[in-house]
C-alpha cells in the first residue's frame, strides 16, 4: 500500500487529486499505526536514494527521485502526513531529513546522493514555508494560496502546530547541515570557473537553502 500510495502522489498530475491521496493516507495511518515507520522508511529510501541498504528498491525503479517534477508533490504529501501526525516532525529532521543532507557531504563528490539532497530541499521548503502563506486565503490572496498547494486551511494549521513540538536539537543540526551544504554548493560553483550554464544547473540545493534559512524562518522554527 505505502509503494503504490507514493507512486500515485508522485505521478498525479492535480493538486487536488494529491490532496485527496495525502488525506487517505493520513486517516489509514491513524487507524494503522504501524505504517507510521512505513511512510518514514519510505521517505528515507528516497531522500538517501543513494544508500541502496534503505530498502523499497522496486519504488526506486518507479519514482526516479533525479526526476525534479515528482518533487513538489512528494513535499506536499510529506507535509500533511507530519501535519496530521502520521509521523513527528522530529522524526522526520532525525531519521530522513539530517541523513540524506549528511550524505551530500560525505559523499566525496558522488553526484548520486545530489537527488536525495534536492528533494530533501523541497521537502524543508514546504514543512517551513507553507505556515508563511496566508492561511485566509479566501480574503483574495489567490497567489500565495496556489503556492501552498495545501488545500484545507486546517492542515496548515496543525503544520504550525507541528512546529511547536519539535525540539531546538535537531533544528540547529539541520541548521548546521545546511549551512555546511550551502558552502559545498558555493565551493563548486566558484570552481566552475563562472559557466553560468553549469551554476544554473547546479544551483537550485543553493537557492532552496537561502529561501529555507531566511531570518523569518529560522526565527518560526526556533
Amino acid at each position: 500500500f505505502v509503494c503504490n500510495a507514493v507512486i500515485h502522489v508522485c505521478n498525479s498530475s492535480s493538486i487536488e487529486r494529491l490532496n485527496e491521496i495525502s488525506i487517505l493516507c493520513a486517516e489509514l495511518t491513524a487507524r494503522y499505526n504501524a505504517l507510521s515507520s512505513d511512510w518514514l522508511g519510505v521517505l528515507q529510501s528516497l531522500c538517501c536514494s543513494s544508500n541502496h541498504s534503505c530498502g523499497f528498491i522496486d519504488l526506486l525503479t518507479q519514482c526516479e527521485v533525479s526526476d525534479m517534477s515528482i518533487h513538489n508533490n512528494l513535499a506536499v504529501f510529506t507535509t500533511i502526513l507530519v501535519a496530521r501526525h502520521c509521523f513527528s516532525l522530529q522524526d522526520l529532521v532525525i531519521h530522513v531529513i539530517l541523513p540524506s543532507l549528511l550524505a551530500v557531504k560525505t559523499a566525496s563528490g558522488d553526484q548520486d546522493a545530489e537527488p536525495g539532497a534536492r528533494l530533501t530541499c523541497q521537502i524543508l521548503l514546504r514543512l517551513f514555508k507553507t505556515s508563511d502563506m496566508n492561511t485566509f486565503s479566501w480574503y483574495g490572496s489567490y497567489g500565495k494560496s496556489n503556492l501552498c498547494n495545501i488545500k484545507s486551511s486546517c492542515d496548515k494549521h496543525l503544520l504550525i502546530a507541528a512546529h511547536d513540538s519539535i525540539s531546538v536539537g535537531p533544528v540547529l543540526a539541520v541548521l548546521k547541515a545546511m549551512l555546511v551544504l550551502s558552502d559545498l554548493c558555493s565551493d563548486e560553483n566558484r570552481s566552475k570557473g563562472g559557466s553560468k550554464k553549469d551554476m544554473s544547473e547546479k544551483d537550485i540545493i543553493s537557492s532552496l537553502l537561502k529561501s529555507i534559512g531566511d531570518d523569518d524562518d529560522v526565527d518560526m522554527m526556533l
